[in-house]
């Protein structure tokens, strides 16, 4: 069988780590693996804006115009199969939606699928995104039209894939996974900040869209910092009041955000002994992946997750635990502040999961049946 030939297409909104996880890791791998042959516009790990390859211009009767990019257009002719990120801009479901129906006229049989990551007409008031996926929003029909218009859908779990069922009857699951030979590069590099003689230190690493999560955890982690002394508290992002407690702000460290390229060094250099994942029970954060605790499994951290759907699936007590009220949230962080011996197991078994469960290495092959199952 000849290799499929796929066309990745990746605008601004996926030049980060939501194109690198979903589309551009899976699909590198393929290619390494000699199993796909592939073109990408583009991906550049967030370096640099990636340019429109269409432009819509106003001619003389006041109609827009989209001119397309030459190498954009050969691509799209050139492809097997056109693999998209989710986009909700009008000019891009309007190119989409122009190539659909010219391969539908002139029946060439390409089927073009998209990722779509998040519950976006969930989103949350606290999550930069709510500027653009507030109710009432345009782009959250946009976000629908498009899940309609295209043949297929991935997502990254189950519960978003209920969510869209009634838009699109082909949505498969690919999981999010891991680059372990990337990731296993630093599994030496030491903290940046050097830790103190019997330094406890309490961990999470995350963007700037987690308030209402961390809030869950600031009463509990207070009382852990007050009753322990040892213990220190990093984390990354911007939080408004979260953590602002004078009498601990030498105990507390806000570390700045990095390159992409570089987040699986700077991860591991925080040196966490203990990697926290509280998450807000709401339609939004359901619809949402394991990655946060798949990235502390590679590091070598243990966790303590929220038992919402995303981390539902760690095994308590064997590799990770899990804390809802604040009670049980001080009773698990207290048992690891005390016990070395508990960090250590489940941190390896952590790790032992995600390199055996969620390596991209294996993995990229579930992108591969999706893909054989609409090139027939």
């Amino acid at each position: 069988m000849k290799k499929p030939k796929i066309f990745l297409f990746l605008t601004q909104v996926a030049n980060c780590g939501v194109g690198y996880y979903r589309q551009w890791l899976p699909l590198k791998r393929l290619e390494e693996q000699g199993k796909i042959e592939l073109r990408v516009i583009d991906f550049n790990w967030g370096k640099k804006e990636i340019p429109n390859p269409y432009i819509a211009e106003i001619g003389e009767d006041q109609m827009h115009d989209i001119k397309l990019d030459k190498k954009f257009e050969e691509a799209m002719h050139w492809a097997d199969l056109i693999y998209i990120c989710r986009d909700e801009s009008t000019p891009f479901i309007s190119v989409i939606g122009g190539f659909k129906e010219y391969f539908k006229r002139e029946k060439i049989k390409k089927p073009i699928l998209v990722d779509i990551d998040d519950m976006v007409a969930h989103t949350r008031p606290h999550n930069p995104g709510y500027m653009s996926f507030y109710p009432g929003s345009s782009y959250i029909p946009l976000n629908k039209h498009l899940a309609t218009l295209v043949d297929g859908i991935t997502v990254s779990t189950e519960y978003l894939k209920k969510f869209y069922k009634n838009d699109n009857k082909n949505i498969s699951v690919c999981p999010n996974s891991l680059d372990l030979r990337w990731r296993d590069k630093y599994a030496d590099v030491k903290p940046a900040f050097k830790k103190k003689k019997d330094e406890i230190r309490i961990g999470w690493a995350g963007s700037a869209a987690h308030w209402e999560n961390l809030k869950q955890i600031e009463k509990p982690l207070y009382e852990i910092m007050k009753k322990y002394p040892n213990v220190t508290f990093h984390y990354t992002g911007l939080y408004g009041d979260l953590f602002k407690w004078r009498k601990m702000k030498d105990r507390i460290k806000t570390v700045g955000f990095v390159d992409l390229k570089e987040w699986p060094k700077k991860l591991k250099s925080m040196g966490f002994d203990i990697a926290l994942a509280p998450l807000a029970d709401n339609n939004f954060n359901r619809a949402k992946s394991n990655l946060r605790v798949l990235e502390y499994w590679a590091a070598g951290y243990p966790v303590i997750a929220s038992p919402v759907e995303p981390y539902k699936f760690i095994r308590e007590g064997v590799d990770g635990y899990l804390a809802m009220e604040e009670n049980e949230w001080f009773d698990r962080l207290e048992l690891l502040v005390k016990d070395k011996y508990v960090r250590n197991a489940l941190a390896n078994k952590g790790y032992l999961r995600v390199k055996e469960e969620f390596n991209v290495d294996m993995n990229a092959d579930v992108w591969m049946s999706v893909f054989k199952k609409f090139i027939s």
